[in-house]
């Protein structure tokens, strides 16, 4: 019979292969497992671009601002600000709330963080993109 002191991990079987560590209070916290990593991976790249797009939206709108001799309002700022923070906070955002549910669970709230991601670059390349079609 083996015996575990407070505070010791004892890895719990699973398909994730997820270890739950024991604290002094009895109260057990999840940590991470093999799969949550190799499903964060994929997505996180794909998040990873959007925040590489965005980068690139907030670079060209201080360029295309600074070519005609102004700078963007506090509106645009935050605009583009919140195109470079989003993604990752909704990464974030989907691999706290996916813990401990199932694989489907996980997948769905990371799609959904990708749609919602994908919507606000996209409403934020149609802001600026009219902007440059008028100037065209």
């Amino acid at each position: 019979m083996e015996h575990r002191r407070a505070g010791s991990a004892a890895a719990a079987p699973g398909a994730d292969d997820e270890v739950r560590v024991e604290g002094a209070s009895g109260a057990t916290a999840r940590r991470f497992g093999v799969l949550d990593i190799v499903l964060a991976i994929p997505f996180g790249l794909l998040l990873a671009y959007d925040v590489f797009e965005a980068i690139g939206n907030l670079i060209g709108g201080l360029s295309l601002a600074g070519s005609l001799d102004t700078t963007l309002s506090p509106i645009g700022w935050a605009a583009l600000i919140l195109g470079v923070v989003a993604p990752v906070a909704l990464f974030l955002l989907a691999a706290i709330l996916g813990r401990g549910r199932d694989l489907l669970a996980r997948v769905l709230l990371y799609l959904a963080a990708l749609g919602l991601s994908a919507v606000i670059g996209l409403n934020i390349l149609g802001q600026f993109g009219s902007m440059v079609s008028l100037l065209a």
